[in-house]
């Protein structure tokens, strides 16, 4: 993951352990981490991957996953909780199957984030769902002050740290 570079090593520094940033295939890194070339790796984890107990995995340090984006004085919410509210999503996106199971929601969709951060922000509609990253992307930017994450990511999809299951590897996830 390209974004991640200063991430991860923000998160070495803040839980006190060394890192190297190497350029490899996902393949590869994990063939390394079952090698243990290395001790651990920083990797994208969807919420249903399975990996048949081979490894550890820590908490997300960062979602990945479809967020709620809210305007800043409006409480934390979750889908469940929006009965009738007019939530913005981006035309085509794959977030539009994941709220068929939310049939109380009026979706809105929109050509691109940027429009739909405008109606957000304008109260054209009540909430947004877009992925995270370019949600703390936007709202570090030029929303700041305006419009927040409004509640946990829907889905568990996250950068992970990922062990072997072995000493080392459950005391770094335990860091």
């Amino acid at each position: 993951l390209a974004f991640s570079d200063e991430l991860i090593a923000w998160i070495a520094k803040e839980q006190g352990f060394e890192v190297d940033l190497i350029n490899a295939s996902r393949e590869q890194l994990l063939l390394n981490l079952r090698d243990e070339q290395f001790d651990a790796i920083f990797y994208p984890v969807t919420q249903k991957w399975n990996v048949f107990g081979i490894y550890e995995f820590s908490n997300p340090y960062f979602a990945l996953g479809p967020v709620i984006v809210l305007r800043m004085e409006r409480e934390r919410v979750l889908p469940e909780e929006m009965e009738g509210e007019t939530i913005g999503i981006e035309r085509g996106s794959y977030l539009l199957t994941k709220l068929d199971q939310y049939p109380q929601l009026r979706i809105t969709p929109f050509d691109n984030i940027f429009q739909g951060m405008e109606s957000l922000d304008n109260d054209r509609i009540d909430a947004l769902i877009i992925d995270a990253m370019p949600a703390y992307l936007y709202i570090e930017g030029l929303y700041k002050g305006k419009l927040k994450i409004g509640g946990p990511a829907l889905t568990k999809s996250g950068l992970k740290m990922l062990t072997t299951k072995n000493a080392v590897g459950e005391s770094l996830v335990a860091s």
